[in-house]
């Protein structure tokens, strides 16, 4: 109790804080100058007003009290029960904290600002303790690690990448508390199969001490899987370019085989065994031809050819391939109705579609063996069985499936197997652009590819092509056609020897007078000294000294209506869909065809009557 009121003034009317003396109902009994100054009552007497904010026993208020000039003044209040002059007072002191507020008021925005900047990092931020457990996280963690959480704080950091026992390969947190150095290093997730750069940085005292590690993640799967496509199509492009490279060497070769080999078989016609074994020779170098016609097309540097195909006869020559490339523990079961309608399609794209297919099921059974079976048959799609091909528009289509009784594929696969790079095989096995581009092929034919498939029980691929009433030539039927005639002079240009001499012999028997040169130089010469001595000029487009392009147009500036036929391998100046080179009347590509050389040369020639 205070009885002393000398003591009383000297600790209270001096004290830095304000005190107020408060009956029950609230009244202001006493004030001291420094209540006086925070309550704004400097010269008035509040003793006797009543306090204008609540009071509790006991307790710790804050209060805002607004001076005259608009000033805001943030008081803490601090209120005791007590007995003062025989009756229960409360004693408030009140003390200015405005300072303080501002202070705190100054860190919290603060404070705010920096959660804000840290979650809105697109990273994974995580505060670790020297446990390795995390303290704190960023809003991207979640995202990053496609966790709650309560699954992120509290754990191990390797348990964010699927690793519950032990720690992760190459641990950085421990180089990084050891080093007191940042590290960087790859981690590829146990569970979830991403892939994450993680940058560990060291949290040290004043005293240099190490006291926490700072974890930054970032998921680079898909950067990751960019930079392996550009790779692969910069391995594509090298393919591309080598392809283009031995093109016209290789082409060269296999006209040589084949002309000759036609030729053979010629004048084999009386010897049925000399004929069966010319006409293997010239079918196993047909097969090369669609080889080097495939490595052009796939690296896309050559355009397709869609025509009415009977598609029957290309998918037997590409199973004939295939049954010395599969194993033998896997047997064949072959179905392929006859009479079907053709399909606007290209033979080599055709053969492409069946390699890739059925290379995928040998490999699914490769380890036990099983049964690969290719069908085809017509379909025709209308009210009666939309629902069953609800994919398929109405009409003609033929079907063709390629089943496997292997592997399978996992459920969670399926719907990425048709994606380009999308592989389940071992690195090295392949490339993941098989079934991407018999996806392809079949979209722009207009079709559609469906597949079943149940691990263990193997896999069934239906592809369905629109089928066209168009007349589609065979191989049988275009062998069959009379190969025209003719005469007059034709000079033959190529560096190769062997080309010249078989483009001489299929002419020259079938009534042409030929005259070959191994040099475009002397051909030029000799067209020079006599610009008419012949009817019709075939030659090679790439040569040394003066290319066929060039060559033809100083044909054409001796004689401009002197025809000029431009044989080629491959040659990326030349398409046949691009439009002639000056001075060129048609383009042959080889290796060279004995009917359409000749179906060529007829209907440009005009010969000397």
């Amino acid at each position: 109790m205070i009885n002393d009121t000398k003591l009383f003034e000297n600790i209270v009317e001096k004290s830095a804080d304000g005190i107020l003396v408060l009956d029950q109902k609230g009244t202001i009994l006493y004030c001291n100058p420094e209540a006086r100054r925070l309550l704004k009552n400097k010269d008035g007497k509040p003793e006797g007003k009543l306090f204008n904010f609540p009071v509790t026993s006991c307790g710790s208020t804050d209060l805002e009290i607004r001076s005259s000039t608009g000033d805001v003044l943030n008081i803490e209040m601090r209120v005791n029960q007590t007995v003062w002059e025989n009756r229960h007072v409360y004693i408030a002191s009140l003390r200015d904290i405005s300072d303080r507020k501002k202070t705190e008021n100054a860190l919290e925005k603060s404070r705010l600002a920096w959660k804000k900047t840290f979650d809105a990092i697109d990273d994974s931020i995580a505060i670790l303790d020297l446990d390795k457990r995390v303290l704190r996280v960023n809003k991207s963690a979640v995202k990053v690690f496609n966790k709650p959480l309560d699954e992120i704080v509290g754990r191990p950091c390797h348990e964010l990448f699927g690793v519950y026992h032990g720690e992760c390969a190459d641990c950085s947190f421990k180089k990084t508390v050891e080093e007191k150095t940042s590290h960087i290093v790859e981690i590829k997730s146990a569970d979830s199969q991403k892939i994450f750069r993680v940058n560990t940085l060291p949290m040290v005292d004043n005293q240099n001490h190490i006291t926490g590690v700072v974890h930054i993640t970032r998921d680079i799967t898909e950067h990751k899987a960019l930079g392996d496509q550009l790779r692969q199509a910069q391995k594509m492009e090298s393919i591309g370019t080598l392809a283009g490279g031995i093109a016209h060497d290789f082409n060269n070769i296999l006209s040589v085989i084949m002309g000759f080999t036609s030729l053979a078989m010629g004048n084999a016609k009386d010897n049925t065994d000399l004929q069966e074994d010319l006409e293997e020779v010239f079918q196993a170098a047909q097969r090369a031809t669609d080889l080097v016609e495939q490595i052009l097309a796939f690296s896309r540097r050559s355009e397709t050819d869609l025509r009415p195909l009977k598609i029957r006869l290309v998918i037997n020559e590409a199973l004939k391939l295939l049954r010395s490339i599969i194993p033998t523990s896997i047997d064949f079961k072959i179905d392929l109705a006859k009479g079907l309608s053709p399909v606007m399609a290209d033979p080599t794209q055709i053969h492409q579609i069946i390699m890739n297919l059925c290379t995928n099921a040998g490999h699914a059974m490769e380890t036990a063996g099983g049964l690969l079976e290719v069908e085809m048959k017509q379909i025709e799609v209308g009210q009666n069985n939309s629902a069953q091909y609800h994919y398929l528009s109405p009409g003609q289509f033929i079907e063709l499936r390629v089943c496997d009784t292997g592997s399978g594929i996992a459920p969670e696969h399926l719907d990425s197997i048709f994606d380009p790079y999308f592989t389940t095989k071992d690195l090295g096995e392949g490339t993941g652009l098989g079934l991407s581009v018999v996806h392809g092929i079949v979209k722009q034919y207009g079709g559609e590819i469906k597949v079943e498939s149940q691990l263990g029980k193997g896999s069934c691929f239906s592809l369905y092509f629109p089928a066209v009433q168009t007349h589609a030539i065979t191989p049988e039927q275009e062998s069959e056609q009379c190969l025209p005639g003719g005469h007059g002079q034709i000079l033959v240009v190529d560096d190769e020897p062997s080309i010249t001499k078989m483009v001489s012999r299929m002419l020259s028997g079938n009534g042409y007078g030929i005259t070959t040169e191994n040099c475009s130089i002397e051909a030029l010469n000799l067209l020079k000294k006599d610009p008419y001595a012949f009817d019709l000029v075939i030659t090679d487009m790439t040569m040394p000294k003066i290319t066929g392009d060039l060559l033809a147009q100083e044909i054409s500036a001796l004689r401009p209506e002197l025809p000029v036929i431009l044989m080629t391998g491959f040659s990326k100046q030349v398409s046949e869909k691009g439009g002639m080179p000056a001075g060129i009347s048609a383009l042959i590509m080889k290796p060279l065809s004995t009917p359409e050389l000749l179906n060529t040369v007829s209907s440009l020639i005009n010969p000397h009557d």
